[in-house]
């Protein structure tokens, strides 16, 4: 039947000269239907057009549009989506130390807020809660009953009760209309390092060194669940309204999600490589966050999906507290105060916590830390037996306190980027000079001829960063060392010894350096040689010689003067060999008793008293031609003017001279 259809258009279809716009349609749709039946919906814009075009008129009209089109140069179904921008942090004012509250004789191990935000309770390793005001900060109960650090204080916003823990194996609640225990909650069996109470429900969740998180009825003091699963200690516990209602992180490197109807892990976070100590929730976002030596990693739930780290806090985090400003806050053992934007994981501000006077240096840690519930206080514990309130500063603006951020250039630039990649980093940038912008300064990097040759002749605009050249100022300053008219005067006065005379010097030095030495070889009948050991030999005997006026010999290393421990030669080679050691090692450890260090101060020290005698010496023989008579001929005239330099500045020249050789 089809085929006599067909046939009969073929016939007849030249005589009809109108236009079936029925068959017309059901063309177009059995062509639409064939290619996009696996589509199952076609995409908005493309059904759009589809209805324009299938218009009862004959010729249809189109309206312009400022809509991009749909296919803009291919005939794409699927556009392409644009890559995901990085969002950008909001701006937080810093926080900056409001008041010091002192009065528990033991670290500070827990605090909590009163659901009023008049009053806060902490414990300590007194075995002491006590409950502060929280518009003065003046001490107004103590309550005593733990026999052990009190590690967790919960405060019921439900009911007048106050919820403690320690490492007594003690669940403890308090009545806070009479000041005194009314119910005990067993099963622990050891120390109980965290406690968190159900936002919803009469529940009370507790996690400590047994490995176990354990639910209880806060009523009956009958446990509901006992959690197993963590190999290691409960450090932390979150508590939400709607699963997963409990959450737990250990010190076995691993985050627990449970469901309390079951009694059962929902999920098991393995991202970590270390304990985690700590768990922060947002109060309106459904996200926590984690914190451990690692970094601090953050979490979409109720799945527990990752959502990125914030990285930088290299310490042991023992607590973490987050605003609804989305300020997050992490302590560290080492007392080190982080503040991030929690969207973005940006850190806005870092401090140190200062031990209170009278306590030891490494009394700084901090071991718990809370909001208030405005958000607008953040008060921490710490093992200076101090509780310490901090406030945002309210003279802070965004001119003051501008949002720098890096992540670009931390991607892009690394600090030694121009050393390792070469030219190769600068085709990515598609040219040869690349500024890198920081907070106090501007690096400009070059890969032009004619512009390095400018830059190095134009000294006065492009001025040197002497700062990075402190390192080798080991005998004094010298010629690379300074700049401006420092340099000039150093270039001036040590120039005019570099000229014919003074490359004769050296060439008759290096004749008699490797004369003597191959007759040395000929003489112990030496087949081979190591080619580098050598170079480094004849380099130090022609400087010797030329520079300093004392040759040496390759056979004797001749007798240690008084007052010495070696011989020049051997004091010459000392300090080169450790001098990478002095420059790496830090200035306050040469003060240890440690001989390995002691060593290399004594190399560097032994080369400085023999460049002392030499310079004595050199004053009393004016005329031998060397690099240091003539040098100290200007000390003896014209000490530490234009003309002249003083002894420091000969010796760190004399230092750079070798240093280059």
């Amino acid at each position: 039947m089809l085929k006599n259809l067909k046939r009969t258009h073929d016939l007849f279809g030249d005589s009809y000269n109108g236009e079936n716009i029925v068959g017309r349609r059901l063309k177009i749709t059995a062509k639409i239907l064939d290619e996009y039946k696996d589509l199952g919906v076609l995409p908005e814009q493309v059904e759009k057009k589809f209805k324009k075009q299938v218009s009862s008129a004959l010729v249809v009209k189109e309206k312009e549009e400022t809509k991009e089109p749909l296919f803009s140069n291919s005939q794409q179904l699927i556009k392409i989506k644009e890559s995901r921008k990085m969002p950008k942090p909001d701006w937080h004012p810093p926080w900056k130390l409001m008041r010091v509250i002192s009065g528990h004789t033991g670290w500070v191990r827990c605090i909590d807020i009163d659901p009023s935000n008049e009053w806060f309770a902490t414990g300590a390793s007194d075995r002491m809660i006590k409950i502060w005001d929280m518009a003065s900060g003046t001490l107004k109960l103590s309550l005593t009953g733990h026999i052990s650090t009190v590690r967790g204080v919960a405060i019921s916003d439900r009911h007048p009760y106050l919820f403690s823990c320690g490492e007594d194996k003690q669940i403890k609640c308090w009545d806070l209309e009479y000041n005194k225990v009314i119910r005990h909650y067993h099963g622990h069996l050891s120390g109980i390092y965290s406690l968190a109470l159900h936002p919803t429900l009469d529940v009370l969740v507790t996690g400590g060194r047994d490995s176990t998180a354990r639910v209880w009825d806060m009523r009956t003091k009958n446990q509901i669940f006992a959690l197993t699963g963590h190999i290691n200690t409960v450090n932390a516990i979150q508590t939400n309204g709607v699963d997963p209602q409990i959450i737990t992180a250990s010190a076995d490197s691993t985050i627990k999600l449970w469901d309390l109807s079951t009694g059962k892990a929902m999920t098991t976070l393995t991202h970590h490589k270390k304990g985690v100590r700590s768990l922060a929730m947002h109060p309106n976002a459904f996200s926590f966050t984690s914190g451990s030596t690692d970094n601090i990693k953050q979490w979409q739930l109720p799945n527990g999906n990752f959502i990125q780290n914030f990285e930088g806090h290299h310490s042991i985090i023992n607590t973490m507290s987050c605003n609804q400003d989305g300020v997050l806050f992490s302590g560290g053992d080492n007392g080190s105060m982080y503040f991030w934007d929690w969207k973005t994981g940006y850190n806005f501000q870092t401090n140190q916590a200062i031990a209170q006077p009278g306590s030891l240096e490494n009394e700084a840690g901090i071991f718990a830390s809370t909001f208030d519930k405005s958000g607008s206080r953040l008060l921490t514990c710490e093992a200076d037996k101090t509780i310490k309130v901090w406030k945002e500063d309210e003279n802070a603006t965004m001119e003051t306190h501008p949002i720098f951020d890096f992540s670009k250039h931390k991607k892009e630039l690394p600090s030694d980027w121009g050393y390792n990649a070469k030219l190769d980093r600068y085709g990515k940038f598609k040219d040869d000079i690349v500024f890198a912008c920081r907070p106090d300064r501007t690096i400009l990097f070059v890969a032009n001829v004619d512009y390095i040759q400018e830059i190095i002749e134009n000294k006065n605009v492009f001025v040197k960063p002497v700062y990075l050249y402190n390192i080798i100022d080991i005998y004094g300053k010298n010629v690379v060392t300074t700049e401006g008219q420092e340099w000039k005067r150093h270039r001036k006065i040590s120039a005019p010894n570099f000229g014919e005379k003074n490359n004769i010097k050296v060439h008759s030095e290096t004749v008699y350096v490797v004369e003597s030495l191959i007759k040395l070889w000929e003489k112990e009948g030496m087949d081979s040689v190591n080619t580098t050991k050598v170079m480094f030999n004849i380099a130090l005997h022609v400087f010797s010689g030329a520079a300093l006026g004392v040759q040496l010999t390759w056979n004797d290393e001749g007798q240690v003067p008084k007052g010495h421990r070696y011989t020049f030669k051997q004091s010459l080679k000392n300090m080169l060999n450790n001098l990478y050691k002095y420059i790496a090692i830090p200035k306050f450890m040469y003060y240890l008793p440690i001989k390995r260090i002691q060593n290399v101060k004594f190399a560097i020290d032994e080369f400085s008293s023999y460049m002392k005698e030499l310079l004595e010496d050199a004053k009393k023989r004016p005329g031998d031609g060397n690099l240091l008579n003539a040098l100290a001929q200007s000390v003896e005239t014209d000490e530490g003017t234009e003309k002249g330099f003083t002894e420091q500045e000969i010796f760190g020249n004399l230092f750079i001279f070798l240093f280059a050789g």
